[in-house]
């Protein structure tokens, strides 16, 4: 009779230390999960208010699609050139090249910030970028992860300011306030932690 009560004690203690294991595994999933949140609704996207704009955003994108098309018509011709000609240098340089500045431009622009939102209520910023091809892409950060560029050494009146994150998984994107228009000072003056007006 002890024998069972002892296995039966047995199983109990195995069963609650499961059962635990699994809570604080399913609270912290719950936490990470919200903490986090990957989509946004509609409503949720109309809080945010535009603050810059870059117009030249729209050639930016144009070019970059460019690029892609005549690299991969070079490609192509480069193909038909080592199939049919003996001398491969011209065209292996060609198509080096091409790919050379493919990469160079892909990665200036992927970089190059579009449009910033701010939502005033949540103190959180949405940039609109380009991606490799071309494509419009969106992150959405707090106003607190964005290192101001002064800190970092960059002076916003520049061509081009690197905007830096505190999150390190975030990549570096460049913003242009020389060439970009500004539609709301006050909100602007809070992403990037500068006073305008002294510039």
């Amino acid at each position: 009779m002890s024998v069972i009560r002892g296995n039966s004690l047995l199983a109990l203690v195995h069963r609650t230390a499961r059962n635990q294991t699994l809570f604080r595994h399913v609270t912290h999933t719950a936490q990470y999960s919200t903490s986090q949140p990957t989509t946004r609704t509609s409503e949720e996207l109309k809080n945010f208010k535009p603050v810059y704009k870059l117009p030249y955003i729209v050639h930016a994108r144009v070019l970059c699609r460019l690029k892609l098309y005549q690299t991969a018509v070079v490609l192509c011709l480069t193909g038909a050139s080592v199939a049919t000609q003996a001398d491969l240098f011209f065209p292996l340089t060609v198509c080096t090249v091409s790919l050379t500045m493919l990469s160079i431009m892909g990665e200036f622009f992927r970089k190059l910030i579009g449009i910033l939102y701010v939502n005033p209520a949540t103190d959180e910023v949405r940039i609109a970028h380009l991606n490799f091809w071309g494509n419009r892409k969106e992150i959405i950060r707090s106003i607190n992860d964005i290192v101001p560029p002064s800190d970092i050494g960059e002076n916003i009146s520049d061509a081009f300011v690197k905007l830096k994150f505190v999150d390190k998984s975030t990549p570096n994107l460049y913003l242009s306030v020389k060439y970009g228009r500004i539609l709301d000072k006050d909100l602007f003056q809070r992403v990037i932690g500068e006073d305008m007006n002294r510039q």
